[in-house]
């Protein structure tokens, strides 16, 4: 049987990770939240990708470095280096991706 993925469990533990980090200059992807959301890929990858890029459509936020993290380099999409740094438009690549992949609308 199938364990189902709490939505808001991952969503607390990018929100304490974001918390605990946000004042670095470089995303500790050694935390203690990471570790955890690591450990749900390798059970749920599909879920638990949705649920990152599902919280990426709700605001701007630095969570596609979490996904970044788990995802083989060449799975993830290409970040043209004129784009690398700018929110906006590193959100709008992993969304496109997301969508081009199936795992989100």
């Amino acid at each position: 049987m199938e364990h189902q993925i709490d939505e808001n469990f991952i969503n607390t533990l990018v929100e304490i990770w974001e918390e605990d980090t946000m004042h670095l200059s470089v995303h500790d992807m050694n935390h203690p939240s990471i570790l955890l959301i690591n450990n749900l890929f390798y059970k749920h990858p599909k879920k638990v990708v949705r649920i990152i890029l599902d919280d990426l459509k709700k605001r701007d936020a630095w969570v596609f470095v979490i996904l970044s993290r788990l995802i083989p380099s060449e799975n993830k999409p290409k970040i043209p280096e004129e784009s690398m740094g700018n929110l906006p438009e590193m959100k709008k690549i992993w969304l496109e991706w997301g969508k081009r992949k199936g795992y989100i609308e």
